[in-house]
């Protein structure tokens, strides 16, 4: 099996079994002896944990220490002297009844055998959860609105006079005063009701959505066996593992690790990271994120008894409005303003009218012809309902509703389309971007990474399954070369040497691991999708990397992971020989262009091509760059030259080789295949020895004294007045650096890194590695290019693999800018203006280049949305606007810091956000199109009837009007805010950031509809008498007369339930007409596809004729005959052959009067922000409108003209691209003609 080395006080090495170099990690070394005694004592050489007792203050029969105890080790701050106390990890394990390699045992589904034990005695990582809130709470949260308040208030009184005057009444048939009052207060019920229900399931929605969000598994080692486990598994006990990007789900005390930094600035306030080791900060805080190395560590707290979970049970907030949310709120507060002022005046009007009107019958009193105290009471009481149902009328409460509603169902929704949003402000603001800054692997493709080609030695090439399953017998035949001093050449490996130290390197080289898919119950491989394609190639080579992982030959020394700066990964291995003396091995695998830099020779072995290359040759040959400097596969080069030589040989690597090498890597790029190098390089023991404690050492010394001494300039500058604590014992040792500092150290610093691998490498072998597109993937970004949506590929493959891919996607086109990151970041910022703009791939780059991008475009006024994987795509993702993470390749930090995680890591689910985004945005929009013409119209109507009618009373009753706002606020905010998106919504230009929430086309529909239905009621009101045949009412004066007989109150009462009936129908079809929110006429398109819009249609119609038909007494209603019923129909159905008209109606004619119709879109935003720019750059040099014609003319927009929906007149330029071109794109085809 293979060794991890551990180094104990200079002690000869003792060694950890394992079957994988990246289970086991190499314990840290001990300080020296010039520490105090108990860390002495528990370092000894002699020392294990099945020898050590702890004897912690109190024991709890099963386990060394309380969860009280060990919380203390964290809480309230790192406690040094009490984990020297407990024995250090050592004791910690011992006490917890753990081993550090087999980890906790588990029985059948891999349940920890002592759970309930462990659970019972240390809890469960979990917080406890927030007590949900019940149905009363938001009862008592809606009763709380001051307009409900007003109303409940309002009509207890009116109930108690009605009590008062029925009780004084004799006649027990006109005994009805009490129900105005009871109906309005069942009214206020039923509206209080159905907004806490609402409400009630919106919060059950957004509590699993969190459950969702906040669940994920890590790295830990259970039955001696690397697993995934969800954070919520974790246990008191368990042993965990610690890579680069990984968020600390548990408080623990680390047990060994590599170069192990850790970033506690989101737990402790700590800005600079800390390093993780003996001799350094054992404690491992939950909530710190690694930055860099790697480790193990064992779980000491979890839950609330972590460091992070006490900080998160005092954090526990509601979560924050979105930002349409509170722009929707200050609209909805100005609306409230002016209702109440129409209220106000409408309660000063009809108060007028009601003295006055008095005063000239006979006035007040206990006469015949005067009102009574309690009549003038009840009256007043009547005239207070109306103002206040005006204002429960004209609050539009229902926005923030709508919003609510249309992001909740957004986001279930989105989350069966893979997108799971952990920032609610994400998915509005994704309906709006302009640009998209993607990711290749796993977004652009696949993911499913397949070694199909590669060379070994240059000069043996193999292609397809079928030559890599030959691969040794076509590799293990050749026989070491001779070497020539004069032409500098080695004897190079034979055939199998060769074969095996490439396999060893895959095999060892490689952090992934065999694990178990829960989903199937498979056993598959786990890791980097390109380790795991180089481990399959190894398999199907005939090579058992578990076999080699657990050969006795190979003893793994340091591990240096994978960087993105370095874009490499490295290990040291001792390797021990049959026929030679052991040597240690340094192991590369990394980009072809980085790694080769490191490297100065080459293993080249005899001409051997592939059979299938060959054949394929012609076809590709015809790619003029893939022809370019190389020889026609099937010439055989002359034997005993470079490119055959006789047998293996080791040869400098000069410009030619170089220059070949290039031509095969291009060859492989522009099949679209990544390229891994794979290289190495040998010490003797001797040469490993002399550089580990001569120069290597004297350097890491000299290092570490400038970081000790850097470190303390830093904490002891400008502060002469501030009192520190004394540092902990272990950190106060005397002892000088170079005596304290161990082999293990030595090999774990950056400078090993550089002198064993960054130098004096052998180039082995380069392979290519397919990584197909993903299915869609054209077709989604066409989409969004076809949206007005810019997108661009950052990623750091080969410049040659990354055009050739983004050309497949559609990314590329002729015009457009490919570039590297390191040609990227030195362009200066006026370049940077001219160039960005075309800018459609960036190969080769780093995190910082992302994030200098990001930066870039927001400040051109772009809404830019950004795909990362790792933990340096972190301030990229945080910097954008929104930023998707990888739910499969993303590290924990890129997770933290995004908000929305693709959980299948592809970008057809980009698309889908930006799709959902405009509808949320859409959805919110049509509901305040509906809302504000009800709300116009009712109070008008409400106003106008109350002053003309004879008795004061408006047309719509209180409690009429508390249903008409019923169906405003909830139920229409229900049907519309559920609407499914359709592809339309792709075919128009994204919104500029300060477009107005209401654009031109929604304010004519709005005062068109009101228009409408204002002047239909107005009719009836009017002219219904003697349209409906109601003579004795007309007789009388219709609504303006005096009440006179019981048939002429009846007519009153049918002509008021016509009025109130119709009102309704109105509301019930403009619903329908308000699915449009621009210049379509279309207001049926997709409606088969929305069941909830006609199942609550359906309610309200329902609804709508009980109340008519049997709610006489609480509505104030009468029964229809058909004629009347079909009347009220006809009269709603006007609503939509009105729309169309509105519609159609030319934005000339408007445009003639000064009124702006154009929307402004994002894409006029950008113009005007680069304009902005360009003029702050000249310092007035030119004239604004100069820069302007200049910029314009340079992206060729001037012959684009937008027309109404959202469509674009194409002429001369039509194939510049879709309906909605980004002006970059525009950019890019004017440069490509």
């Amino acid at each position: 099996m293979s060794e991890v080395v551990v180094q104990v006080n200079g002690n000869k090495p003792a060694s950890l079994k394992g079957d994988s170099p990246t289970k086991y990690f190499p314990p840290s070394p001990a300080l020296a002896p010039s520490l105090n005694e108990s860390r002495k004592e528990l370092l000894s050489p002699n020392m294990t944990i099945d020898n050590y007792t702890p004897t912690p203050a109190n024991g709890n029969g099963k386990f060394g220490f309380t969860k009280q105890e060990l919380a203390a080790l964290v809480s309230p701050h790192k406690d040094h002297s009490r984990l020297a106390q407990y024995g250090y990890a050592p004791g910690i394990m011992a006490g917890l009844g753990v081993d550090e390699n087999q980890g906790l045992s588990t029985a059948s589904g891999n349940v920890v055998i002592d759970r309930d034990i462990r659970l019972s005695a240390f809890g469960a990582n979990r917080l406890p959860t927030v007590k949900p809130k019940t149905l009363i709470y938001y009862m008592l949260k809606a009763m709380s609105d001051k307009i409900m308040i007003l109303l409940s208030i309002v009509s207890c009184i009116s109930l108690s006079i009605g009590i008062y005057e029925d009780v004084h009444t004799e006649i027990p048939s006109e005994r009805i005063h009490w129900i105005e009052g009871f109906s309005v207060m069942t009214a206020v019920i039923i509206v209080v009701l159905a907004s806490s229900i609402n409400d009630l399931q919106k919060d059950k929605q957004f509590r699993t959505l969190n459950a969702k969000k906040e669940d994920r598994v890590v790295k830990g080692v259970r039955n001696g066996q690397t697993q995934m486990i969800s954070i919520y598994e974790i246990l008191v006990g368990d042993i965990l593992l610690l890579e680069p990007g990984d968020v600390i789900a548990a408080d623990g005390i680390f047990i060994s690790g590599m170069g192990l930094k850790c970033d506690e600035s989101s737990a402790t306030g700590e800005t600079d990271a800390i390093r993780k080791g003996t001799g350094h900060d054992c404690f491992i805080v939950s909530g710190s994120k690694v930055t860099e190395g790697i480790g193990r560590y064992v779980v000491t707290g979890v839950g609330e008894s972590s460091f992070f979970g006490n900080i998160m049970m005092a954090l526990r907030v509601e979560n924050d409005d979105t930002p349409l949310q509170v722009k929707l709120d200050g609209l909805a507060e100005r609306i409230a303003k002016l209702g109440t002022s129409f209220a106000v005046l409408l309660l000063v009007l009809l108060f007028l009218k009601y003295v006055i009107v008095t005063m000239n019958q006979g006035g007040f009193g206990n006469g015949a012809n005067q009102e009574t105290g309690s009549e003038a009471a009840q009256q007043l009481v009547k005239i207070l309902l109306v103002s206040i149902a005006i204002v429960a009328v004209a609050v539009p409460e229902g926005l923030p509703l709508a919003v609510t509603l249309a992001l909740a169902y957004a986001t279930t929704r989105m989350m069966k389309d893979n997108n799971l949003v952990r920032v609610l402000s994400a998915c509005e603001t994704m309906g709006n971007a302009t640009t998209i800054c993607s990711d290749k692997t796993g977004t652009l493709t696949q993911n499913r990474m397949t070694v199909v080609t590669g060379v070994f030695g240059k000069n043996a090439m193999f292609e397809g399954d079928q030559e890599i399953s030959e691969l040794k017998s076509k590799i293990a035949p050749i026989a070491p070369g001779s070497a020539d001093n004069s032409a500098r050449k080695e004897v190079g490996p034979n055939g199998n040497e060769l074969l095996d130290t490439i396999m060893e390197g895959v095999a060892l080289n490689s952090s992934a691991f065999e694990g178990v898919d829960d989903s199937t119950g498979k056993t598959e491989l786990v890791g980097s999708k390109t380790e795991v394609a180089l481990l399959e190639w190894a398999v199907k080579s005939g090579f058992d990397y578990k076999k080699i992982r657990a050969g006795e030959k190979s003893t793994v020394v340091q591990v240096y992971p994978f960087s993105s700066e370095r874009k490499s990964m490295s290990t040291l291995v001792k390797v021990t020989r049959e026929n030679g003396p052991p040597v240690y091995r340094m192991h590369v695998k990394g980009a072809p262009e980085i790694v080769m830099r490191s490297c100065d020779r080459v293993v080249l072995v005899p001409f051997s091509p592939s059979a299938t290359a060959i054949k394929f040759e012609a076809s590709r040959a015809s790619d003029e760059a893939s022809a370019r400097n190389r020889r026609p596969l099937s010439e055989v080069p002359a034997t005993g030259s470079r490119s055959n030589p006789e047998g293996s040989i080791i040869y400098p690597l000069d410009d030619k080789i170089k220059s070949e090498y290039t031509s095969i890597i291009e060859g492989f790029a522009l099949q679209s295949l990544r390229t891994i190098c794979l290289a190495y390089r040998e010490f003797s023991v001797e040469e490993f020895n002399a550089l580990v404690n001569g120069p290597l050492r004297e350097k890491v010394v000299a290092a570490r004294k400038a970081e000790r001494e850097a470190e303390k300039n830093a904490a002891n500058a400008d502060d002469e007045d501030i009192l520190r604590a004394p540092e902990p014992a272990f950190l106060q040792a005397t002892t000088p650096e170079e005596d304290v500092i161990t082999e293990a150290d030595v090999l774990g610093h950056a400078l090993a890194l550089n002198e064993f691998g960054g130098h004096g490498l052998i180039v082995g072998s380069i392979v290519g590695i397919e990584d197909p597109l993903r299915v869609g993937v054209p077709e989604a970004v066409k989409a969004c290019q076809d949206a007005g949506v810019f997108v661009r590929m950052v990623t750091g493959d080969n410049i040659m693999t990354a055009k050739s891919i983004a050309t497949k996607c559609g990314i590329y086109s002729k015009g457009g800018l490919v570039m590297e990151g390191e040609y990227f970041r030195k362009l200066t910022d006026e370049q940077m203006a001219e160039m960005i703009p075309r800018l459609q791939v960036l190969a080769r780059s780093s995190p910082m280049d992302k994030q200098i991008l990001v930066s870039k475009l927001k400040e051109y006024g772009e809404t830019v949305a950004v795909t990362g994987d790792g933990t340096n795509d972190g301030p990229a993702l945080k910097m954008a606007d929104i930023g998707f993470s990888m739910g499969i390749a993303g590290t924990e930090v890129a997770k933290e810091a995004s908000s929305i995680i693709l959980m299948d890591d592809s970008f057809s689910s980009v698309v889908k956000a930006i799709l959902w985004g405009r509808s949320v945005n859409d959805a919110v929009k049509k509901f305040l199109q509906f809302q504000l013409s009800v709300n116009i119209s009712a109070v008008m109507i409400t106003l106008i009837s109350a002053l003309v009618d004879a008795e004061e009373s408006a047309a719509i009753t209180v409690v009429q009007l508390l249903w008409i706002n019923l169906i405003m606020d909830t139920l229409a905010a229900l049907a519309l805010a559920t609407e499914v998106p359709t592809n339309e919504l792709l075919q128009r230009p994204p919104e500029g950031k300060k477009a107005a929430l209401i654009t031109f086309p929604m304010w004519k529909m709005i005062v068109g509809q009101a228009f409408l239905q204002v002047t239909v009621n107005m009719i009836l009101l009017f002219a219904g008498p003697k349209f409906f045949g109601f003579d004795e009412l007309a007789a009388a004066g219709g609504v303006n007369g005096e009440v006179g007989s019981a048939i002429v109150t009846e007519q009153r009462l049918i002509l008021k339930t016509i009025i109130f009936n119709s009102f309704v129908f109105l509301q019930i079809f403009n619903m329908v007409n308000a699915r449009r929110i621009d210049s379509n006429i279309n207001v049926f398109r997709g409606i088969l596809s929305n069941p909830p819009f006609f199942i609550i249609l359906g309610i309200i119609i329902l609804s709508q004729c009980i109340i008519i038909e049997f709610g006489d007494i609480v509505f104030k209603t009468h029964h229809l005959n058909a004629g009347q019923w079909l009347a009220c129909l006809l009269c709603g159905s006007l609503t939509l052959p009105w729309g169309m008209m509105l519609r159609l109606l030319p934005d000339e004619i408007f445009n003639a009067i000064g009124i702006k119709t154009e929307p402004e879109t994002a894409h006029q935003y950008i113009l005007d922000q680069t304009h902005q720019i360009e003029m702050e750059k000249i310092g007035g040099r030119k004239t604004f409108k100069e820069k302007v014609n200049k910029k314009m003319q340079r992206l060729r927009l001037t012959n684009y003209n937008w027309l109404r929906g959202g469509k674009r007149r194409r002429d001369d330029d039509d194939e510049a691209g879709g309906a909605n071109v980004h002006p970059s794109q525009a950019a890019i085809t004017s440069r490509a003609r």
